[in-house]
């Protein structure tokens, strides 16, 4: 029962986070897609190659936390899909971690075999995709075209649809 009232509160501040704050455009310049790339790193540490965003005709951006529940029971679903859909071929993933600390989001990271690409914990590229394109509440996992414009989303406006909705879209070809 206590870990449901800390979820709610933090729930809550995320929401209250969004609205004051609002969702802010993210310009993916040519400069900005480097500085990210350059940022990347999988599982083990390793960087990103120079080319993982620069063709990219689909990114999917995964905002998640080890702390929270539904997105402990979404990540296994992620990890399937990305290897039964040729994730890091036909689209990347870019997870952000909403974890406490960077070792939270490594042991998550591991823990959970994710596949993908993680933004270095609370850098100001994970602050910028946050504001840009984080909803509500996590698990949130917003669909973006290779220029950072939002093709589906884990929420429409305060209406939370899930993160299943956004794999639904991606699995339909938008």
């Amino acid at each position: 029962m206590r870990w449901l009232v800390v979820v709610i509160l933090v729930c809550a501040g995320l929401w209250l986070f969004h609205h004051a704050s609002g969702p802010t455009a993210m310009v993916w310049t040519p400069a900005r897609v480097r500085e990210l790339t350059s940022a990347l790193r999988d599982v083990d540490g390793k960087p990103a190659p120079p080319q993982t965003l620069t063709g990219a005709k689909r990114i999917l951006v995964y905002f998640s936390a080890s702390w929270c529940p539904p997105c402990r029971a979404f990540t296994p679903e992620l990890v399937s899909y990305y290897r039964s859909h040729h994730g890091g071929t036909s689209f990347q993933v870019l997870f952000v971690s909403d974890d406490q600390s960077a070792d939270d989001m490594q042991a998550y990271m591991t823990d959970d075999a994710m596949p993908w690409w993680g933004v270095p914990f609370r850098s100001a590229l994970a602050k910028s995709l946050s504001k840009a394109y984080r909803g509500p509440g996590i698990p949130c996992l917003v669909m973006l075209d290779g220029t950072g414009h939002v093709l589906a989303d884990s929420f429409a406006g305060d209406q939370y649809l899930g993160p299943q909705s956004v794999l639904d879209a991606l699995a339909a070809g938008r």
